[in-house]
Formats: C-alpha cells, structure tokens, sequence
C-alpha cells in the first residue's frame, strides 16, 4: 500500500494535493500492512490560484507514529530518505506490531482508532507536531501467522530525551537504538572487535579515527641515522654522534672530545690538567698548588694554607694536653690544682651530682660542718654541753661546759 500525503503543517490537516489546500481524511489501515509513505510539507501563501507552496525539508527529518497521547506508539518509523529536489519524504510504516497485535487482542470489535502522528525535527533538536489525524485500524481477513510481528522499540523517555540532546563533536558522534545512545569516535561506529596492540590514530582524510597496528624497528642498525655497519661494535662501546650518523667508539676517556691522552700516553700517578685547549696526562706537582685545607679559624686569629707542605699543629693551653697516634688526635683535660688549671671535680663525701645540678652534702665538725642536715641538730653537734642543765660560757679562748654544779648551788661571778 503506498500513501501520498500532503501535510498543511500550518493548519495541521491533511489536503488534496501540493495545488490544493482541500481537507482529506486518512483512509481506513489494517492491521497486518506495510505502508509506503510519501509525504511532502507544505505551507498556505494565501493565494486563492496557489495556495500552498513546498517547505525545503534540506535540513529537516520526520518521525511517523500510530498510537494514543500519553502512551508508547503501536507503530512507528523513524528512519526516511528525503529527496531534496522534489522536498518529499519517503519510508515505510510497518502496523504488524507486537503493540498493535496486543490492541487488536484487548478490543471488542473488529476496529480499533487510532491517531496517526507526525513530527519533524529542525536544527537544535527542536521538534514539531505537524500532523496528528485519527486513524481507523481493522483486523485483516487473510492473515499470516507464519509471518511474526516486529517490536516498536522508541527507547525510555530518558534515552528519547538523551539522544535528542547528545551532539557530534570533532571526535565524537553519538547513535541510538532503543534504550541505548552510544559513543564513538568518528569513523569508528562500526568496529565490531578490538586487536592487542593496536592504537588508534586520525585517518589520512582528516575525517575520523581508525585503528592503526604499531610499526617498531627492531634493531638499532634499522635507524637511518645509526651506522653499525661500516664499523662494526665491540663489547663495552658507547654510540657517538659523528656529525652525520650515531656511530660506535670505544668506551675510554680519550673519547671525549676535549681530552687528549693519544699525543702524550698517560703514566702511574699523574692527573689530568687543563692546558687551555684540552685535559691532557701532567705529573701532581705540575698542576699548582694542592691545597687539603684552606682556611682554619679559632677563637681568635685565622690560617690560611699556602703550600702541599704546610702543617696544622693543635696545641693544648693550661691544663690541655693534646696527643697524636697515627690518624687520631686526642686532646685532654689534666687534672685541677692549686697551681694548675684543669678538670676538677666534687669530693664525694662532701658533694652530689644528679643532672648537672651539684648538691651540698651534710660536712663533718672535722671539716668546718656540722654534721647534720638541720641547724637544731648542727647547734647540738657543736654546743660543748652534755648534761641537763649545763651552761656554756667562754674562757678566753673557747666555749666550754659549766656543769650545774650540787644541789643548793648559785651561780656567781668569780
């Protein structure tokens, strides 16, 4: 069955023909056709002789849909081939729907109605209901049970609505299908599988992306600008660039460019020096002075060596004494007299130390103390008296003990 139909998008209403702005009504649809749908937009101009005039469709796509507002459609295309040059659209609809067999199941009569929906999408994803016309859908008389019906598959509102929203950039192009919007890179859409080792890189067209397997050389003499093959390497060589191409040396010191050691051969303990063109092979001495230390610094007064032959010499003050046994120095307190100054120290009998902090012991009468640790205690050390009662008085020279003498006994000056 093939359908012309001619959409006044303006009125929303189907007309005679592209001359004529006359309604139609949508004939009756069975339930088991393929429709072959021409469709072609069109616009009033207000002019009684020519009424309507063709839409360019060059950047527009339509969608067909049979079913009910607020429900899923029962039957729909979404895929039409457009023919620029007359502006008509055509594609096919299929009614032989798992939807419509379940509708024709749950009616009572032998028709069902229906609307018949068409929408077109402009630039942006921006979407237009130009028609929507009931529809009288009849059961077929002749069917064919051998031939299944298909599935609507229009996808979640969310994926609908994702798909409408989702935009190729440079890299990227999106597709849909059913509940699904997948990502591709451009040009790769159609990939089926992946191969270990590949990478993936811009086509030769600039267009999109295409796999590419990776190409390695796999010896260095491979290299355009590596010649191993005019002198062949040994062990231990180094590649060096030649000025033209990466070529082997020997790995020796006389390789580097500003060292010269063929002219004048190197022997036992010389040193390179520097004879302002390049390092060349001289005797110790003849490379200057060879300074182990500069300047040495003390509390007062500095030092600075002048010569290989110069000596450091550390020498102990009072009470310092200072000592060298092969490499070690030591140096060393004497201990504190009188007469000398040294290290001293804390008599133990006398003195503690605990953490740095020194500490004044109980001192015997025998040394000056009182041999206690309380001054009640050190007053009964020192007092000369024994007896209860006894005085102390002094004789001229010390204090002594009065003893209290006999019952009935005064005290008198003598």
């Amino acid at each position: 069955m093939k359908l012309k139909l001619f959409v006044d998008i303006f009125n929303r209403k189907l007309v005679t023909s592209a001359t004529s702005d006359f309604p139609v009504q949508l004939p009756s649809i069975f339930r088991e056709d393929h429709i072959e749908l021409e469709i072609m937009l069109l616009e009033p101009t207000g002019n009684l002789t020519n009424p309507l005039s063709t839409v360019d469709i060059s950047s527009l796509a339509i969608q067909v849909a049979i079913g009910e507002p607020d429900s899923s459609p029962e039957a729909l295309q979404t895929t039409f081939s457009k023919d620029t040059a007359t502006n008509k659209f055509s594609g096919t609809l299929n009614t032989n729907t798992t939807e419509m067999v379940a509708a024709f199941n749950a009616a009572t009569g032998n028709t069902i109605a229906r609307f018949l929906e068409i929408e077109v999408e402009g630039t942006a994803s921006q979407f237009h209901t130009v028609l929507q016309q009931s529809v009288t859908l009849s059961k077929d008389i002749i069917t064919h049970p051998l031939v299944a019906p298909s599935s609507v598959t229009t996808g979640t509102a969310f994926a609908n609505s994702f798909a409408a929203t989702a935009t190729d950039s440079t890299t990227v192009e999106w597709t849909a299908s059913g509940d699904y919007n997948y990502a591709h890179l451009i040009g790769m859409s159609g990939l089926s599988s992946l191969t270990a080792g590949q990478y993936v890189k811009v086509n030769s067209g600039g267009t999109g992306f295409e796999l590419a397997t990776v190409s390695v050389s796999q010896a260095l003499n491979d290299h355009t600008d590596v010649d191993l093959t005019t002198a062949a390497p040994t062990a231990n060589d180094l590649l060096r660039y030649d000025g033209t191409n990466w070529v082997p040396v020997a790995h020796s010191i006389n390789s580097n460019t500003d060292v010269d050691t063929a002219t004048s051969a190197p022997t036992t303990g010389q040193i390179l020096s520097w004879n302002g063109t390049n390092w060349v092979p001289a005797a110790a001495a003849s490379a200057g002075t060879q300074n182990l230390w500069a300047t040495v610094e003390g509390d007062s007064g500095t030092t600075t060596a002048d010569s290989t032959t110069d000596t450091l010499q550390i020498q102990g003050g009072d009470g310092i004494d200072t000592a060298v046994s092969g490499d070690v120095l030591t140096v060393s307190g004497e201990a504190a007299s009188t007469t000398n100054k040294g290290i001293a120290s804390f008599a133990n009998d006398d003195f503690t130390v605990t953490n740095g902090a020194v500490s004044l012991k109980s001192i015997s009468i025998a040394n000056g103390g009182t041999g206690a640790a309380n001054a009640a205690d050190g007053f009964d050390n020192l007092a000369p008296t024994t007896t209860a009662g006894d005085l102390i008085t002094h004789d001229g020279s010390d204090n002594t003990r009065l003893a209290i003498g006999t019952a009935g006994q005064v005290l008198k000056v003598n």
